[in-house]
């Protein structure tokens, strides 16, 4: 990953990774997608930064903000970064499955001191 000294990251390792999302229907958007996560992933943010300023308004690059696959746009971007499967959701780490459990359970026992435990998972 080509990452620039003081450039933000394009995930942040106290998040969670991006949701699993299967590839959009439309095999050239898929193309499109895949081969700009490998640019992306040798040139850093700022090259994404970049792309979206170039392709303000083309119709082609939406999904580089919010746009129609722009769910598999983040999930192949991260599995691209990390060297990961793309045809499979991440397992969390262990620590993160832990520290998530008692965030929930801390939450719950707060809402719960007023009356207004809800179930979260």
């Amino acid at each position: 990953m080509a990452e620039q000294p003081g450039q933000a990251p394009f995930f942040s390792p106290h998040e969670p990774p991006p949701n699993f999302a299967a590839p959009p229907s439309d095999d050239a958007l898929a193309q499109r997608i895949n081969k700009l996560a490998q640019f992306a992933a040798r040139n850093g943010p700022s090259f994404v930064d970049l792309m979206r300023t170039k392709q303000a308004g083309n119709v082609e690059y939406l999904f580089l903000n919010a746009g129609e696959g722009s769910d598999y746009w983040r999930w192949i971007l991260y599995c691209t970064l990390y060297n990961l499967p793309v045809g499979r959701p991440p397992q969390l780490p262990r620590l993160y499955e832990s520290q998530l459990m008692l965030r929930t359970r801390w939450a719950c026992s707060v809402r719960a001191n007023v009356g207004k435990c809800i179930e979260q998972g």
